[in-house]
This record gives C-alpha cells, sequence and structure tokens, in this order.
C-alpha cells in the first residue's frame, strides 16, 4: 500500500470518527471506540502509515486560535 492509498483511507476514517462522535455528543448514540477507525492521541494510523489533523484536512494548525498547545 502506497503513502497516497493510505491517506484516502485516513481521509474516510477521520470522516466517519467525526461522524460518530457527533452522533454520540449530540444524538445520544453509543459511545465511540477510538480503536474502530485507526484513531489514537490524535493520530489516524493506516497499514504502516499515521497522519494528523493536518494531513488529512490540509490545514495547518493556528496556536493562536487556541486548542491544547500555548506557546
Amino acid at each position: 500500500m502506497t503513502r497516497s492509498e493510505a491517506l484516502e483511507i485516513a481521509r474516510a476514517n477521520h470522516a466517519a470518527y467525526r461522524k460518530a462522535t457527533i452522533e454520540h455528543l449530540f444524538r445520544k448514540a453509543p459511545a465511540v471506540n477510538d480503536a474502530d477507525f485507526g484513531y489514537l492521541h490524535g493520530w489516524f494510523s493506516v497499514a504502516d502509515y499515521c497522519f494528523c489533523d493536518e494531513d488529512i484536512t490540509g490545514v495547518p494548525y493556528d496556536h493562536t486560535q487556541g486548542g491544547w498547545a500555548y506557546l
């Protein structure tokens, strides 16, 4: 599997994970099992590759917009 093929799978997993999380938070769906989507500590893993949100969405992390990192 190439990195681009793994990235496409990671994008699909990212979309499904976000949808399942929203369903759980706002529509009382069952709890989300992160491992079902290959998600662990902010990274989506597919085969031998790992991708962060920036890799998947193309939007760079902006530390001036809040979040967990205070630089």
